[in-house]
């Protein structure tokens, strides 16, 4: 990623960890502090919504220069599905080598096996539970959102100039029309299925969606024209929209996730970076931009680095330690550097090995070589 986006890297990295520390509260609750580990750590939940919008936008912004054509849009695929499906699949499989008695049970269990698998080609579960929909790594139901997200945005390239039209009409028809269809009102309540049984139908109109298609909103000013000019004033609304979020958040404005929760302050947040650092060189420490290059990594495998911890502070006989701040602490440090660990194994290795030769193999089928204008 360029240097100028620098700032959208460290909010990838901010959204992760703010995930990470909302996840390891859990080792607080029965504790003294539980209620104020619940209330100052839950709100982190909110990256999720962050990780929507930047998605959306970093779409926008690596396929501006899009001919509409089918290789361009196979490339693109072919570079987002290589970086999330292997790093995903080996989470998965960490995950249920953590306890090789649930790995032997969901061997032998073809029903367990199916849930697996479903969850590996990212198929919603159980349709009465959105957004979870009860996915048997938990953390993989953000990724159903995101390669649909993807799928749809593959789609609407192949429109060329008529791209952002088509990809208004689908979400219109899908996020409006079909829940006032099925419900007879659209809302922002993710947790609703509108009306639907099926769960993959479920996902489709679920408004969580709105995150990315505002992020790709933004992600079109930011190609634009339109920047906020260098100014004192420029700064003060790059300070006011930042304290703004932050207050709005940790002071339970919100309550879960969505576009009318916590993810209500967000858009003015992100709108006011991207036309700012469009004059303003936003300088971000680099410690946060390392962060975001192994952000998917802390997400996917925060989980497993949590519990592999406590097993072994268990295993050590200082059960007593993983119920303290202390406790927390060291599962969100743990965590970022089996993030480090598996960003190099698993991002910078198997991602890019199965992306080289995804492309190698799409580039049979063509005259030229090289494929060229998909960025990132």
């Amino acid at each position: 990623m360029k240097r100028e986006l620098d700032w959208i890297q460290a909010l990838r990295g901010i959204a992760a960890l703010l995930v990470v520390i909302c996840h390891a509260r859990v080792v607080l609750r029965g504790t003294p502090y539980e209620a104020f580990a619940e209330r100052a750590m839950t709100p982190g939940a909110l990256g999720v919504d962050l990780f929507f919008m930047i998605s959306g936008f970093i779409m926008t912004y690596t396929t501006a220069h899009n001919d509409g054509s089918i290789r361009y849009t196979a490339a693109f695929l072919i570079k987002r599905l290589a970086r999330i499906w292997p790093v995903y699949v080996a989470a998965v499989i960490a995950n249920l080598m953590l306890s090789p008695t649930h790995f032997g049970i969901v061997l032998s269990s073809w029903d367990l096996s199916r849930l697996y698998l479903k969850s590996l080609m990212f198929l919603p579960n159980d349709a009465t539970k959105p957004p979870f929909f009860d996915m048997p790594y938990a953390v993989g139901w953000t990724l159903n959102f995101e390669i649909y997200f993807y799928l749809v945005f593959a789609v609407s390239l192949l429109f060329g100039k008529l791209r952002w039209v088509a990809l208004a009409v689908w979400f219109i028809f899908t996020l409006i029309i079909l829940p006032i269809h099925m419900t007879g009102h659209a809302g922002l309540n993710i947790q609703v299925t509108n009306g639907f049984s099926r769960a993959y139908f479920v996902m489709v109109t679920n408004p969580i969606i709105w995150e990315f298609a505002i992020g790709a909103a933004i992600g079109l000013l930011y190609n634009s024209d339109i920047a906020l000019p260098k100014s004192v004033a420029t700064y003060a609304l790059l300070a006011a929209s930042i304290t703004f979020a932050l207050w709005y958040d940790f002071s339970w404005h919100g309550t879960f996730n969505g576009l009318d929760q916590w993810g209500v302050p967000l858009p003015f947040m992100l709108i006011v970076m991207a036309l700012a650092s469009k004059r303003i060189e936003l300088k971000v420490p680099r410690m946060l931009v390392w962060l975001g290059g192994v952000s998917y990594s802390l997400y996917l495998f925060h989980p497993i680095a949590a519990d592999g911890l406590e097993m072994a502070i268990l295993t050590a006989g200082h059960a007593g330690f993983i119920h303290t701040w202390w406790g927390s602490l060291s599962i969100i440090l743990f965590a970022v550097a089996v993030a480090y660990v598996a960003n190099k194994l698993f991002e910078e290795g198997l991602s890019k090995w199965v992306r080289k030769w995804l492309l190698h193999f799409l580039d049979l089928f063509n005259r030229h070589p090289e494929i060229k204008g998909v960025r990132g």
